[in-house]
């Protein structure tokens, strides 16, 4: 049996993880998982913390990161439009959607 050809992914993204939010359900059904990973080197003058969202089924694929770790995700970035009824605003939002496990460059996930 032959492996599936990997995507083309629009980004791949490295550091160390800031933080795993808990898995949101909202009324509609739909889930989404946020992780935050900072590419910033010890000596870096700033920080450079990202969030990335992971949907669906792929929230557990968060199951066992934590905090501390060095990964790698992949992903596509996910754009929208929003326009405010009250003051016909249009505004543009920008996701960094995932859809695989991260994988790990140091640490030890947790069970």
């Amino acid at each position: 049996m032959s492996e599936r050809p990997e995507p083309d992914y629009d980004f791949t993204f490295k550091g160390h993880v800031v933080t795993v939010e808990n898995t949101k359900t909202f009324a509609s059904g739909f889930q989404k998982r946020v992780i935050v990973i900072d590419s910033a080197k010890k000596d870096d003058k700033y920080k450079n913390p990202v969030s990335f969202t992971f949907t669906k089924d792929h929230c557990k694929d968060l199951d066992g990161i934590v905090e501390g770790m060095e990964v790698e995700v992949k992903g596509f970035f996910q754009g929208r439009e929003w326009t405010d009824n009250r003051t016909n605003e249009t505004r543009y939002f920008c996701d960094h959607v995932c859809y695989r496990t991260p994988r790990i460059i140091s640490g030890v996930a947790s069970k």
